[in-house]
């Protein structure tokens, strides 16, 4: 006899089936048919920096943006063994398909994830609520445009999201079963999120607090007492394991980029910048968080207080550093699941409670279209729905694809100048640019950053805080005198940049010419270029 298929079931295939949908499209727009007629797939420009190291990696040049130049680019080591792994199986344009597909994974993972927890800080309500609710958060989760976004360009939000998700969940299951295998599982999420992006720390922090409160307060016995303390020591070896590798490997205790966009800056520059990026953001969650807040206000428990903190850091670490370059919430991003099950929680408790009112029954049952026991969940769907369209709002056009992904434009335009470079110059020619990502990847070759994510001397000058260039963290040091002047690249992507202007001393050292629709700036008798195929 076959098993019917629960209503739950299905409704979560219908969501999922929904987004792989979406995704697919996504995926298919962010992509280019290029000048030779080969459709490429790009990621973000700084997932594709990534993507280079992980080629190299595979390829048997080690963890390096340019063969023989030692300097960590990234700050995302678990997303780039995984672009390593891609870029040893399949070719440049598969793999970078490979790392999208990978982000849809990650996403419904931590919708799933999301859905998990939702449940789990429900009490006594009835299943038919409970359903309710994980099918909401889910829903959310999976349509909150930039952590999808970023999830689906390459990013290691989608990963840093599961992996958070994991380990708030694993430690709430801790608390309750007193599961020892669960603090080990805890030591190596929370590890693993490190790797993935160090600053999750933060969030790690908070949960082994939260493991070691509930220690101390149910006066656990030793054995468990030192549990703990070796779960917590193992989120240290990961996060000493790193730091010596980085040391050892690439003679340095932190991270370029931490170099890049933190060092050299002021504190009050940065909280100034911080505070700026962060107000859009602020005021298109603000209906998420009331609802958020009423919930933890209205229905508390500790462990939904510690959701909020978790999405309270991200907040406050995203105006610490100043903000990010990008205006799509990247930082807070992988605590927006947070957030929703929060809000998601706080609608089912108002509409739950709104319907064993007088007024509920004179209203919304006086002759509802839908059978009467399904009308609180319709209240409650349309109350999340709502306020996650308030949350996505800002995005809506690129939701529904009516116009172009944002940054997908100048990823096509750096695949061609890419493909265009391949041909019209040897192995030993060398590429200047701004975008670090798609034009080094595709064009394979040496490359010279000029904003300094992957070169020392520029992440270690002084940021150029004389308001000639907006505030960008990672792209307000620069020096094309030293990247330009002094390196000389065979193709430049520019002269200028902020406040410094070289257009006059290159007018007599670069040529501009064009080459199958693409505009190339080359050294002039550069024998690195192959002339011959320009007409010259």
């Amino acid at each position: 006899m076959k098993r019917r298929l629960s209503p739950e079931f299905i409704a979560l295939s219908l969501i999922i089936g929904l987004f792989l949908l979406w995704s697919s499209v996504f995926i298919y727009k962010s992509s280019t048919i290029a000048m030779d007629g080969r459709r490429y797939f790009s990621l973000f420009d700084d997932a594709m920096v990534s993507m280079r190291y992980g080629w190299n990696l595979s390829h048997g040049f080690g963890l390096v943006w340019n063969p023989g130049e030692r300097v960590e680019g990234y700050t995302n080591l678990l997303m780039t063994l995984l672009m390593a792994l891609a870029t040893l199986v399949f070719d440049k344009v598969t793999a970078v398909l490979a790392i999208q597909l990978l982000g849809i994974l990650f996403m419904i993972v931590s919708a799933l994830l999301a859905g998990e927890i939702a449940v789990h800080l429900m009490d006594s309500e009835s299943a038919a609520w409970k359903v309710s609710v994980r099918l909401l958060v889910v829903f959310a989760t999976l349509f909150y445009y930039p952590l999808a976004y970023w999830s689906l360009m390459g990013m290691e939000t989608g990963l840093l999201t599961m992996l958070i998700l994991t380990a708030v969940l694993t430690t709430f299951r801790f608390t309750e079963t007193k599961r020892r295998s669960d603090l080990w599982k805890l030591g190596v999420f929370c590890g693993l999120a490190y790797l993935s992006r160090p600053d999750s720390v933060l969030f790690s922090a908070v949960l082994f607090a939260l493991i070691f409160f509930d220690i101390w307060k149910t006066k656990s016995d030793r054995n468990e007492r030192l549990i703990a303390l070796g779960a917590f020591g193992l989120l240290i070896a990961f996060i000493g394991g790193q730091t010596l590798f980085r040391w050892l490997y690439y003679g340095e205790l932190l991270p370029n980029t931490y170099m890049l966009k933190v060092a050299g800056a002021p504190l009050s520059v940065r909280l100034r910048g911080g505070f700026d990026y962060i107000k859009p953001y602020l005021k298109s969650v603000m209906p998420l968080f009331l609802l958020a807040a009423s919930d933890v206000l209205f229905n508390h428990r500790r462990q939904k207080l510690v959701l909020f903190l978790l999405w309270g850091i991200a907040v406050f670490y995203t105006v610490l550093v100043g903000g990010d370059a990008w205006p799509y919430w990247r930082l807070t991003a992988p605590t927006m699941p947070l957030a929703l099950v929060l809000a998601t929680l706080g609608a089912e408790a108002f509409v739950k409670s709104l319907s064993e009112t007088r007024f509920f029954r004179s209203y919304f049952l006086r002759k509802p279209l839908l059978p009467e026991r399904f009308v609180p969940s319709f209240l409650a769907a349309v109350t999340v729905i709502s306020v996650l369209g308030f949350s996505d709002y800002g995005f809506r056009r690129e939701i529904f694809f009516l116009q172009k992904l944002y940054t997908t434009g100048a990823n096509a335009w750096n695949v061609n100048i890419a493909l265009a470079i391949r041909e019209v110059t040897t192995e030993n020619a060398s590429v200047g640019t701004t975008a670090a990502g798609v034009m080094p990847y595709y064009s394979g070759r040496r490359a010279i950053d000029y904003l300094g994510k992957s070169d020392k001397y520029i992440a270690h000058l002084p940021p150029d805080l004389s308001g000639a260039i907006e505030w960008r963290p990672g792209h307000i040091k620069y020096s094309l005198e030293y990247s330009l002047k002094q390196l000389q690249p065979t193709y430049t992507e520019t002269f200028e940049w902020g406040g410094q202007d070289l257009t006059e001393w290159a007018s007599t050292r670069y040529v501009i010419v064009g080459y199958k629709g693409v505009s190339l700036r080359l050294l002039k008798n550069s024998p690195d270029v192959l002339w011959e195929k320009l007409g010259r």
